[in-house]
C-alpha cells in the first residue's frame, strides 16, 4: 500500500499483522507459495490499528502544522487519517509513520500549511525546496541532459 508517498507491505507472521516499509527490504525471494486474502478484510482498520501501534511504540512522527485561510478541501481530504487531535487556532497535529512520509505528504501542500514542529522536517523541506529551484531553474534541457546533481537517463 502507498501512504504519504511510501510503500508499505501489510502481512500477517505468526498470526499478528506485520508492517514492512518496502524502502528497508534488502531481499526477497519468489516462492511458489500463494495466499487468499480473507473475506472480511478491511484495509483502512488494519492500517488505523498500524498506525495506533506506531504511536505507541513511539514510532511515528508527529508534526504541527499551522494552517493557511482557505485551506483545500483537497488537503483535508488526504490529512484525514493523519489528523491527531482537535485543530485549534488554525495549528493541527498530523502523524506520519516517519520524517520522510511527512516530507512527502506535507511537501505537496506548501502552500497551504507551515510546517511548526519538528525542526528536521523543516530543514528536509527546505532541502527539498532547494534541490526544486535548482532541478527546475532555467529553460528545460534536453532529452537526456541531467541538470546539476541530478543523473541523466539517456536515450
Amino acid at each position: 500500500m502507498l501512504k504519504s508517498g511510501t510503500w508499505y507491505l501489510l502481512a500477517v507472521r505468526d498470526g499478528v499483522w506485520r508492517t514492512y516499509r518496502i524502502s528497508r527490504v534488502e531481499e526477497a525471494e519468489i516462492l511458489e507459495a500463494t495466499f487468499s486474502r480473507s473475506a472480511g478484510f478491511d484495509l483502512a482498520a488494519v492500517w488505523a490499528e498500524t498506525l495506533r501501534g506506531f504511536r505507541a511504540r513511539g514510532a511515528a512522527e508527529e508534526v504541527r502544522v499551522r494552517l493557511r485561510p482557505g485551506a483545500s478541501g483537497l488537503f483535508w481530504r488526504m490529512a484525514a487519517e493523519h489528523l491527531s487531535g482537535e485543530v485549534a487556532n488554525g495549528v493541527a497535529t498530523l502523524v506520519f509513520p516517519s520524517l520522510p512520509a511527512a516530507a512527502a505528504f506535507v511537501a505537496g501542500y506548501v502552500g497551504e500549511v507551515e510546517v511548526l514542529a519538528p525542526a528536521a522536517l523543516r530543514t528536509r523541506l527546505g532541502e527539498i525546496g532547494r534541490a526544486l529551484v535548482q532541478a527546475y531553474r532555467g529553460p528545460r534541457r534536453g532529452r537526456g541532459e541531467a541538470g546539476p546533481g541530478l543523473r541523466g537517463r539517456g536515450g
